[in-house]
Order: C-alpha cells, then structure tokens, then sequence
C-alpha cells in the first residue's frame, strides 16, 4: 500500500472512530484507556459496513486558496473504503486491500 493509500486509511478509520464509535462507548463512563478501547473494539465488531456524506476543505498555504469537496464515503470490512466525490468534479477513489484505484 502506497504513503498517500496508508495515510488515508488512517485518517478515515480515526474519523469514523471520533464520529461513531467514541460516542457509542460513553466518555462519561470510569475507566482505563485499555477498557475503553476494548468496548470500542466489542462494538465495531459487529459492524460490517458504513456510509456517511462528508465536506472537505483543503488550503493551498503557497497560494491561500481554498478547494472544497463533497461526496459520500463508503466502507466495508475488512478493508475497503470508497470515496465517491460529487463535487467540485466527479470522481470516485476505492481502496481495496493494498490497491488505490481512481
């Protein structure tokens, strides 16, 4: 799996965490790091797909332009993820085991 496919993985996968999993859990509950990390783990077991729109704003600092996206992001286990843009073109980017296709 190529740099940019790994460090995209990892950003999805945190996001998804932040945004489902960790609200699932309750931060509010008493615990160690190790317990809340095996709730996370027991939840997103069962989990075999997801999909969720998102926005994207990147910043070009040489320039300060700004570029927003939008679409719909796919994910299925154990190792596929779709990001299929609308806007500002059409585009689809589907990471499937250790390959980036476009």
């Amino acid at each position: 799996m190529s740099f940019r496919a790994k460090a995209i993985y990892v950003v999805v996968t945190s996001l998804f965490l932040v945004a489902f999993a960790i609200p699932l859990v309750g931060l509010t509950q008493k615990g160690n790091l190790q317990d809340l990390l095996a709730r996370v783990d027991s939840r997103l077991s069962s989990l075999q797909s997801l999909s969720a729109s998102f926005d994207q704003t990147r910043e070009i600092k040489l320039t300060g332009e700004k570029i927003e996206a939008r679409g719909k992001l796919y994910l299925k286990k154990p190792k596929e993820i779709l990001l299929d843009y609308s806007q500002p073109q059409r585009q689809k980017l589907l990471f499937k085991n250790s390959f980036v296709m476009m």
